[in-house]
């Protein structure tokens, strides 16, 4: 099976009878025309209208300007959320100071409290213990 998908090589369009040459087709690939009627249809092909330049280059005006538009909204929403954000992280970074302060102060509160408990424990047994020699 050929593979070979080019125009024929040989095209006769003089006279009522046109002959082709085709490639790939039967053993005798000469087909003999009836008419050029036949041939131009056979050979030429409908193409597809190309827009005009101004609906072309207005079309893309327009969606240039749309994903500008969008571009720009998108950038908004991303720096507000960057704001949001390093506001959120600055908290984050008071907050930590403040529970650092707070556990510090903690320990410092239960230190005492031990030291305060202790000397108490001591004022305790001297006073069992003046009380006994009395």
């Amino acid at each position: 099976m050929s593979t070979q998908r080019t125009p024929p090589n040989t095209l006769n369009l003089s006279g009522n009878k046109t002959r082709i040459q085709l490639h790939g087709t039967d053993p005798n690939p000469n087909i003999l025309m009836e008419s050029d009627n036949e041939c131009s249809t056979l050979t030429r092909r409908q193409k597809r209208k190309i827009p005009e330049p101004s609906e072309e280059s207005s079309l893309m005006q327009e969606l240039r300007r749309m994903f500008n538009d969008f571009n720009k909204q998108q950038n908004q929403k991303i720096e507000t959320l960057i704001t949001s954000i390093n506001e959120i992280k600055q908290q984050n970074v008071e907050i930590r100071e403040s529970i650092s302060f707070l556990s510090a102060k903690y320990d410092d509160v239960l230190k005492e409290l031990e030291h305060i408990k202790e000397e108490n424990n001591l004022k305790t047994c001297l006073i069992n213990s003046l009380e006994q020699k009395i």
